[in-house]
């Protein structure tokens, strides 16, 4: 197991707490498909008009990374949590912070004293778009079982928060998933430190 992976205690069940390294991506928007009628473009009931998710390729490697660090947490014990636990998924997305929030010609990386404060990310994408993106790649495996649970029905309390990245630890994803009789006023503190 790396040092970035870690499992707060060694059984299928208990709570689980991975640092995954990369850029968050939020779930695509959906595109809409038209039909094309006589050369004009139309989009009514009548014709079916079809709206399709098309996940780019950013999203995808991030969905892989992901899936790659879960894995490497929990082994061979998949799902990680039996079907009917109710789950409290947590979540801390790290963005990279723009060069204009730097200190100029600074190699020490010193933020400007106008840089907004690590905890106020108010940018996109969406807190909803990255916590489906994450719930989707803990369930989704197209052969067997999913990683944590085998449907993200199961998640009965959803918590997130974007933050700007440590400059020394870099963007990423920090991740506790646990049964909800699990979670302690320890999560929540977490979550806001």
């Amino acid at each position: 197991m790396g040092k970035d992976v870690l499992t707060l205690s060694d059984g299928p069940g208990s709570p689980i707490r991975v640092w995954i390294p990369g850029d968050p991506k939020g779930w695509p928007r959906p595109i809409p498909v038209l039909n094309r009628h006589r050369g004009k473009i139309r989009c009514s009931d009548k014709l079916g008009c079809r709206v399709k998710v098309v996940p780019g390729q950013a999203d995808k490697a991030w969905r892989k990374v992901i899936a790659s660090r879960v894995s490497l947490a929990v082994g061979r014990h998949r799902p990680w949590f039996k079907d009917g636990d109710c789950l409290v998924l947590a979540c801390r997305f790290h963005f990279q912070r723009p060069k204009s929030h730097f200190v100029a010609c600074d190699r020490s990386r010193e933020l400007k004293a106008s840089a907004p404060p690590a905890d106020k990310y108010g940018l996109k994408p969406d807190y909803d778009n990255l916590a489906k993106t994450v719930a989707d790649t803990l369930q989704a495996q197209r052969v067997g079982p999913g990683l944590l649970f085998s449907d993200d029905c199961c998640i009965d309390v959803g918590l997130q928060r974007k933050l700007w990245a440590d400059p020394k630890k870099g963007p990423g994803l920090d991740l506790i998933v646990c049964r909800v009789q699990d979670a302690t006023g320890d999560v929540w503190a977490w979550l806001m430190h």
